[in-house]
């Protein structure tokens, strides 16, 4: 990790954080879980579509690591889960 923040795996951790909120919603039924589930993922989701998507040769796309300063490393993607590869599959 050269730039400190793993796109892929940011968009992996919402989507596991969407479904702690379905579970939530139709098992437990806990407001504490629903209250900080819903700001974290809201503060993850912020920050993909602050720094997270970035232009390249006029093109909007995820970059793979951000910094948040400007750091971008856009043109990779890693062979491994998450990967930019395995956002459809993952969330």
């Amino acid at each position: 990790c050269k730039y400190g923040y793993l796109i892929p795996a940011n968009i992996h951790a919402a989507a596991a954080l969407e479904r702690i909120l379905v579970l939530n919603d139709r098992v437990w039924h806990m407001d504490l879980i629903q209250t900080k589930v819903s700001k974290l993922l809201k503060e993850i989701e912020d920050g993909i579509n602050k720094f997270g998507i970035v232009e390249v040769e006029g093109e909007r796309i995820y970059a793979y690591e951000v910094d948040g300063f400007g750091g971008v490393l856009a043109d990779f993607d890693d062979a491994n889960v998450p990967s930019l590869l395995s956002v459809p599959l993952l969330g």
